[in-house]
């Protein structure tokens, strides 16, 4: 984690300093000197999300995040999101008017809408998470093209 930065980048490619009150910190696998491309998992991920494996890896992370996770929108529409460890407790969706839509506790591989107001009220626990985002498609159609298109 000695290369975390403090910030994401954006399906533009802008970067963007995470907010303090969130206490996360991560790190994109391009910034590593070790090259992971190779790895199975890229070109799996290639196939199902329908993205090209460099695509991905530039905006692979791995995410640590510590206590709660305040009610926030993405600047990306979605995230595939492997928990490692600690997810404990379910994200929640809010309206506009922070009252509750949805939750829902991810216990594998899981695409969520992140384009909608979103947080983790309860964690305890270090969350430890493998992640892919740069999605700019609405979350909708994302969902259509991946469930149309695979095996």
């Amino acid at each position: 984690m000695h290369l975390a930065k403090d910030g994401f980048t954006d399906n533009k490619g802008n970067y963007f300093p995470y907010k303090k009150e969130h206490n996360i910190s991560s790190v994109y696998f391009k910034d590593i000197p070790e090259d992971f491309k190779s790895l199975n998992i890229f070109s799996d991920l290639s196939i199902i999300l329908k993205r090209k494996i460099d695509d991905l890896y530039e905006f692979a992370q791995y995410f640590k995040i510590e206590g709660s996770l305040s009610p926030h929108n993405d600047k990306r529409t979605a995230a595939f999101i492997i928990p490692l460890r600690g997810v404990d407790t379910p994200v929640v969706w809010y309206d506009d008017n922070d009252n509750i839509l949805d939750t829902y506790l991810y216990e594998g591989p899981t695409l969520i809408d992140t384009s909608t107001k979103h947080g983790v009220l309860d964690n305890l626990n270090e969350r430890l998470h493998f992640q892919i985002g740069g999605f700019k498609d609405p979350f909708s159609d994302i969902i259509e093209d991946i469930s149309h298109k695979n095996i």
